[in-house]
């Protein structure tokens, strides 16, 4: 192997890590996200139906998680659920790094879901980053016009 086909090898390693890491960060995400939603409702909900029911049914949690994303949905318009969804960003507000995961988590959410324009996110673009040769997917949160000296 001579000098020049390292750099291409590394540089090709580099990017096919950059790209499977692009395709599993979203996917481990949301899938955290959901096992966490899921063990949260299901601690709550299974003890209630255990007891209500008299045995265990597996699934159950599952199916309340289900339903609770869906009411929750459908009361989202509603101007109480509006009212409980504010105080409960006041109180997200008022914790420093749950204030800037959360935000952070809602701007992005917000930039893709469909016929919604989010408040941070307005377009995205292809950039020439970290270095000549390489790509990266950004998203634009703001426009600068900079006047020109006359």
């Amino acid at each position: 192997m001579n000098e020049q086909e390292r750099p291409k090898f590394w540089e090709q390693l580099r990017i096919t890590f950059s790209r499977g890491l692009v395709v599993i960060v979203p996917v481990v995400i949301t899938v955290w996200v959901l096992n966490g939603l899921f063990n949260a409702i299901d601690g709550i909900i299974s003890p209630l139906f255990d007891r209500a029911l008299g045995q265990h049914i597996p699934g159950l949690g599952f199916i309340s998680m289900i339903l609770l994303i869906f009411i929750v949905g459908a009361l989202s318009p509603n101007l109480i659920a509006r009212t409980i969804f504010r105080a409960f960003e006041r109180v997200i507000s008022s914790i420093p790094l749950a204030r800037t995961i959360y935000t952070a988590m809602r701007d992005v959410v917000d930039a893709f879901q469909p016929g919604k324009r989010g408040k941070s996110f307005r377009e995205v673009v292809l950039l020439e980053y970290p270095s000549p040769g390489l790509t990266a997917i950004g998203f634009v949160t703001n426009k600068l016009h900079i006047a020109s000296p006359n």
